[in-house]
């Protein structure tokens, strides 16, 4: 279970830094990303609430343990991705 959310992390944490990176040289993100970053933001909340491990604690600890070690500026922005969801 690690592996797959791992993955999915990876592409998200990489997805948010792109996309903050061009706003940041003011150039609008591209809406492939931005939906790119929703699908990887529920490929987690689907993993996170119904866990194929058959305990979704253990996927939110890890959620929790991978968003606390990024920087500040990147965990701010995946937040932002998943409050988007809804």
């Amino acid at each position: 279970m690690r592996d797959l959310v791992d993955l999915i992390w990876v592409d998200l944490r990489s997805l948010v830094g792109g996309i903050r990176d061009l706003k940041a040289r003011g150039k609008p993100p591209r809406p492939f990303d931005e939906l790119q970053v929703d699908a990887l933001c529920w490929a987690l909340v689907v993993l996170s609430s119904d866990s194929p491990a058959g305990d979704t604690g253990t996927v939110d600890d890890y959620l929790e343990e991978l968003l606390e070690r990024e920087p500040a500026e990147i965990r701010t922005e995946i937040v932002t991705a998943f409050r988007d969801l809804w």
